[in-house]
């Protein structure tokens, strides 16, 4: 009976080799799905900083509520977790409030993206980051204008720290991460 199901398996695979052209789906179709594929496995960098941008709308306003930036936030007023970092210094309280502001933006994307907009992010980190950064920062200057007309904290000592943490601090988070993964 053995001999029998092996001849079988060579016999269909002599008939799919066999197999005329026209039963094979037209080329429109398999460039289609390569390049759908494609798409899966290495996004866009637009497509992929998109998506960080929208989770780092909603988690960079939630830290807003505790930890104020620029003069935006806290909830209830006052100044939140920026008034005990000001007994430091400038830098070390520009450093601590820009990675409080990217650190939820990392662990949303952890848990809400998928494993290949997570390795394209990984992959091109450097770039998102800093673009993630360079729009919040702005954002942050326009809003604080239009709702303070004025930006508190807007000198090099806080803002170069801040800048620094907002594209770094991910960037290390991630690869934490990374390596621990292959623990």
């Amino acid at each position: 009976m053995k001999e029998k199901d092996e001849f079988d398996y060579i016999s269909d695979y002599s008939e799919f080799v066999k197999t005329d052209e026209q039963a094979l789906p037209p080329s429109s179709v398999s460039f289609r799905i390569r390049d759908q594929i494609k798409a899966e496995l290495q996004p866009d960098l637009k497509a992929v900083f998109q998506k960080v941008f929208v989770l780092h709308t909603v988690s960079g306003g939630l830290t807003l509520i505790f930890c104020p930036q620029f003069g935006i936030g806290p909830l209830g007023g006052g100044d939140g977790l920026l008034g005990f970092m000001q007994g430091f210094s400038h830098i070390a309280c520009g450093l601590f409030c820009g990675s409080i502001f990217v650190t939820l933006t990392t662990f949303f994307s952890w848990i809400f993206l998928k494993k290949e907009i997570q390795r394209a992010i990984r992959q091109s980190q450097l770039t998102v980051y800093s673009l993630l950064g360079m729009v919040s920062f702005f954002a942050l200057l326009a809003f604080s204008l239009m709702l303070n007309g004025e930006v508190p904290y807007l000198h090099f000592e806080f803002v170069a720290p801040w800048i620094l943490a907002v594209v770094f601090f991910p960037i290390l988070m991630n690869q934490l991460k990374y390596k621990a993964s292959f623990r």
